[in-house]
């Protein structure tokens, strides 16, 4: 049995795995084991059937338990599960570095140490980490050319922290790219005045090239995102918006009355919380999860509050895109537990094609919450949950869909950035 695996591949790339020498028709398991940025080990084992050749390509056969379909080299790589750890355990990146991938092939019904391994490696490019001036919080990647690049600003969603390591996969295709850690802790609210000017602190960067600015948020960045192009239009242009709201939401938080955006964040105000007169309501959305030990299924608490604040108060919420200077593009999964951001995405997209934007959206079936690029890597496992609001938030969709789904969400983002916003491949 011989086994060929690529020796180094990017976060991202594809990863086939290529076996001959196997009797045609024979049971070929493929087993993964990496250890993550974090320390944490991850496993999976997948089997194959051979050809009559005796040959088993990961990137072209499907796994006999058909997990995935179609065909696809990073499925074995989706399906790594943590040995230790809840289901929805993240997979630990750290901003440009690499991981090592352990693999092993060997024939059902094998002896344990029969087969073949390999030991080989995933990483990013090297590039550049910078300090921002005026952007405290904020980490800044760049190529390692020293070339200018047009510069992206990333906005995580309610998991809050710095979306680093998705900074530095941006960078290792070509902009200039700054990560903000934006999402307040607690009650006490984001300032969004401060973050326009550290957008045109960025843009006057000696690493960024023109004097526009594209975003990309996931969640709750992506509401961000959307706020502040409609703030900033002669700043921000193109804005990516993975599972989107269009309307400013609030925080599930027990005090009904907390808002996210303080300052001037625009026309829109939060749509009220759907239990702000009542106890009962505050300790069903908060507590009941806390005692059962599941996490927090917030989509019925969002469409909750939209059923209950009427169509006056969510007007009175929504976003204006149409005040964008655009493109927009938008994406969601068929499976969001969060809130319902397909609809939302799509509604998105036709008020501002309306308006005369050019609006794009993108649709992937039996994907969770947040799956967008370069936010989640096509060559990670896709957490189930992630830690926000104080708990845990159950993300929805399955990790083999969610998988797929970031696999296309690179190919669409990587071109609309090159087609709207230059720069890109090195």
């Amino acid at each position: 049995m011989l086994l060929d695996v690529p020796p180094v591949t990017g976060i991202s790339d594809p990863f086939p795995v290529r076996v001959s020498d196997v009797p045609p028709g024979g049971a070929v398991r493929v087993s993964v084991r990496a250890t993550d940025a974090a320390g944490d080990l991850w496993s999976s084992t997948t089997e194959f059937t051979a050809d009559g050749d005796g040959y088993v390509d990961t990137g072209s056969a499907l796994p006999g338990a058909a997990e995935w379909s179609p065909a696809n080299s990073l499925g074995p790589l989706w399906t790594l599960r943590p040995d230790h750890g809840s289901s929805g355990h993240v997979f630990a990146l750290e901003p440009g570095g690499g991981i090592a991938l352990d693999v092993r092939v060997r024939a059902r019904g094998a002896a344990l140490g029969a087969g073949a391994s390999r030991t080989v490696g995933r990483r990013a490019r090297e590039v550049d980490d910078l300090p921002v001036p005026g952007a405290p919080g904020a980490r800044l990647f760049v190529p390692a050319d020293g070339v200018a690049r047009p510069g992206v600003v990333l906005l995580g969603g309610a998991e809050g922290g710095v979306p680093a390591a998705a900074a530095a996969e941006l960078a290792d295709q070509g902009w200039s790219a700054l990560a903000l850690d934006w999402f307040p802790g607690g009650s006490r609210g984001v300032d969004v005045g401060e973050i326009r000017r550290a957008l045109l602190s960025f843009v006057r960067h000696p690493s960024v090239s023109g004097d526009r600015l594209a975003l990309i948020g996931r969640g709750r960045g992506a509401e961000l995102a959307l706020i502040l192009a409609v703030a900033e239009p002669d700043l921000v242009g193109p804005v990516t918006a993975h599972s989107p709201s269009d309307i400013r939401t609030t925080d599930p938080h027990a005090d009904p009355t907390a808002t996210t955006y303080l300052g001037d964040a625009g026309p829109a105000r939060d749509l009220p919380a759907p239990e702000k007169d009542s106890a009962l309501g505050r300790l069903r959305a908060r507590f009941r999860p806390a005692v059962s030990r599941g996490p927090l299924e917030l989509a019925d608490y969002y469409a909750r509050a939209r059923r209950r604040a009427g169509e006056e108060a969510v007007a009175a919420a929504r976003i204006p895109v149409e005040r964008i200077r655009g493109p927009l593009l938008v994406s969601a999964g068929t499976d969001d537990a969060v809130w319902d951001s397909r609809t939302m995405a799509e509604t998105l997209a036709h008020r501002a094609a309306e308006a005369g934007i050019d609006a794009y959206g993108i649709v992937h079936q039996g994907a969770g919450h947040g799956v967008g690029w370069p936010f989640t890597p096509a060559g990670v496992p896709v957490p189930d949950t992630i830690a926000a609001y104080g708990g845990t938030v159950l993300l929805g969709g399955d990790r083999t869909s969610s998988g797929a789904a970031a696999v296309r969400s690179r190919d669409v983002v990587l071109e609309f950035l090159r087609e709207t916003h230059g720069g890109g491949a090195r």
